[in-house]
């Protein structure tokens, strides 16, 4: 018996007897945490000595006040757990829908109870199963069927086991378990926490629980029947053993997941049948269930706070500010930090904008070297939810082509500025003049801006950026360092932007400004052209010549394939 057990227990000999049930929703799989507690209520007759709780949080997992009213109506007693500052917010998953499951791990903190029962918020209890908790079995759960073939499927075992086995290799689902209160313990808890991977990961808590309680503490497992966590969609098979099931488990809907409270569920399938069933049955006792994915607005005090940014221009455009116009959505109160000059990028849903100068323009992505990360303003600011700055929602490289993570398209743009007929102009620059980063030889040549502006004279063309980042080119109207709302409305009103890639060029996108740029980057052609442009605004990357491409090359650019610059408008 190694040091853990000894610990698990001691803690089980002095525990009370007292039974929570848990469970993990959003407002997505609210409708299914709905009839998986009306079935438990109605066939699960030692619920009304048990405690019950839906554990959700405001970034991964947002349930509104509406709908944790209405679970109140099915289950009185039940309690809500917002846990704040998770350490697993950020964590990438290949499949972004399986993010909010990292909450089952929460409900390893329910120290006081002798029991705690996790089921999903996709079960459906089919029959009472009140006499696995009298049992005296430290961790109960079903073996994750998969891939078995026919002759598996057909002689499935529908007996509980007599004694418990180690779980070796054996992977569990964590939809259904019963855990003693020798594992509820902050030793469990914090292992499973410090378990979470830095990297992408699948099934976000299965893999921990199976990996820790599995291999490395080696466990005893009572290995449930699988009647106790039917996940096979078949109708033929369901009907074999409709009379064994406890619970049914929708996990397994088809490849794409479709549960049965979705508008494009297969109406035909009997499994479904079961569930709508009993859906209609529970509205005609509550009334109906509302809709999925509400706000948060109707509690008063929800707070997000987001912040700081602190890295570069273009990352913060496309990775975080987008971002963070959609979760305001799902709160009363959004407070942002960033420098102090960028204010204007959030004024269409920012409560209130805290100004932090990280002391360095050495900007790379999401990052700021040499610069104060501002992390002190989630400890002396009051909220509910936090996002840290230090956020990359991520590009992955496959095939010499970027492919943005799922997360990444969970933003909302707006376009900036307003067109305004003394703010327009024909073209213009931005003349990068910045060592930042070791990137000083992607400025382009003051000669050559000098160049580009004495050959087209007859137009109108002003320097934008800042003093400290861009020339201003002779013989161009000065317009660096004016406020950002005022470059909006520059940009919207004006007809090109010309210049090598940079934070002011990826703005234009969200100003409706053409662009000719270019860049020695390959990878940066789909941000300008699809990634980094949601709104489709008319680009031309060039490549050919890298970070220096010719004066010549530029100007025949303009003369040849924008030639409109120079027609006589109407």
């Amino acid at each position: 018996m190694n040091n853990e057990e000894q610990v698990m227990i001691q803690r089980k000999a002095s525990a009370p007897n007292k039974i929570i049930f848990c469970t993990v929703c959003d407002d997505n799989y609210f409708p299914g945490a709905c009839v998986m507690l009306y079935s438990l209520r109605k066939n699960f007759k030692s619920l009304p000595s048990c405690d019950v709780k839906v554990i959700y949080n405001d970034i991964i997992a947002p349930l509104s006040k509406k709908n944790r009213d209405y679970l109140k109506k099915i289950i009185p007693n039940i309690q809500f757990d917002n846990t704040p500052n998770l350490p697993y917010t950020d964590v990438a998953t290949k499949v972004e829908d399986h993010r909010p499951a990292f909450l089952t791990l929460e409900a390893f903190k329910e120290y006081k109870y002798d029991k705690m029962v996790f089921i999903d918020a996709d079960a459906y209890c089919f029959r009472d199963f009140s006499f696995l908790l009298s049992l005296d079995a430290g961790f109960l759960a079903a073996r994750h069927y998969v891939k078995l073939n026919e002759s598996v499927l057909n002689n499935l075992p529908v007996n509980l086991p007599l004694s418990a086995e180690r779980w070796n290799s054996l992977e569990i689902n964590t939809g259904f378990m019963i855990v003693d209160n020798k594992y509820l313990n902050p030793m469990v808890y914090n292992k499973l926490i410090s378990m979470v991977p830095k990297g992408k990961t699948f099934l976000a808590d299965q893999p921990i629980i199976n990996r820790y309680f599995g291999r490395q503490l080696n466990t005893h497992l009572f290995k449930l029947p699988p009647m106790y966590n039917f996940i096979f969609p078949h109708s033929k098979l369901f009907m074999k053993y409709i009379q064994n099931i406890k619970i049914l488990h929708f996990c397994g809907q088809g490849k794409d997941r479709i549960m049965p409270w979705y508008s494009n569920a297969n109406q035909d399938s009997l499994i479904n049948k079961v569930w709508k069933n009993t859906a209609q049955e529970m509205i005609g006792k509550y009334g109906s269930y509302g809709t999925i994915q509400e706000s948060l607005h109707g509690e008063q005090g929800r707070v997000l706070l987001a912040g700081p940014w602190i890295g570069e221009l273009g990352w913060e455009l496309f990775h975080w500010q987008g971002y963070i116009r959609r979760l305001s959505k799902q709160v009363d109160r959004t407070i942002v930090i960033g420098r102090p000059d960028h204010k204007g990028l959030y004024d269409d849903f920012c409560d209130e904008y805290i100004e932090h100068d990280p002391g360095s323009t050495n900007t790379d992505c999401w990052k700021c070297n040499g610069g104060d990360p501002g992390k002190h303003f989630r400890d002396t600011i009051e909220h509910t939810s936090y996002r840290s700055g230090e956020f990359n929602m991520g590009f992955r490289k496959l095939s010499n082509t970027w492919k943005p993570s799922k997360e990444f398209s969970k933003q909302d743009f707006i376009k900036y500025g307003t067109f305004k007929e003394d703010c327009k102009h024909d073209i213009l620059l931005h003349a990068r003049s910045t060592p930042k980063n070791g990137s000083g030889k992607h400025n382009w040549d003051i000669e050559k801006w000098k160049l580009l502006v004495n050959s087209f004279s007859n137009l109108s063309i002003a320097s934008i950026g800042t003093s400290t980042g861009a020339y201003h080119v002779e013989g161009t109207k000065d317009l660096r360092n004016i406020p950002l709302v005022e470059l909006f409305d520059v940009m919207a009103s004006s007809r090109l932007i010309i210049g090598p890639s940079s934070g002011p060029m990826h703005l234009a996108s969200l100003c409706g400004l053409p662009q000719l740029v270019w860049s020695g980057d390959g990878s940066t052609k789909i941000r300008y052209n699809k990634l980094w442009n949601p709104f489709g605004v008319p680009v031309r990357y060039y490549g050919d010549e890298g970070h220096q491409p010719k004066f010549e090359s530029i100007c025949k650019i303009l003369r040849v394939e924008m030639s409109w610059l120079f027609e006589d408008e109407e």
